[in-house]
């Protein structure tokens, strides 16, 4: 359901991939459910992937369209191991 790749963060499941290089930052919100938060540099790569569909049912940020939220609840392992997985690929990247 997610995948890491060198160059990208893919999410089968709700269907959108982000690039490494297109993130800002990562972050883990804990609350009834696991959420990673990235807050994108620039989301035009995000909106342009994504069908009109799939953009009226994300659930981003209240008021910030540069960051958008992936639920990691149903992903195989612990929480706190998915996110240091998508943390440390994102630290990799070569800017």
């Amino acid at each position: 359901m997610i995948e890491f790749t060198n160059e990208k963060y893919v999410d089968n499941l709700n269907g959108f991939s982000l690039r490494w290089s297109d993130i800002n930052r990562v972050s883990l919100q804990n609350g009834k459910a696991p959420f990673v938060v990235f807050n994108l540099k620039d989301n035009k790569h995000l909106y342009s992937d994504m069908n009109l569909f799939k953009k009226l049912f994300y659930k981003f940020e209240t008021n910030d369209l540069n960051s958008i939220q992936t639920n990691i609840r149903y992903a195989h392992g612990k929480n706190s191991a998915i996110f240091k997985e998508i943390e440390n690929r994102f630290k990799n990247v070569k800017p």
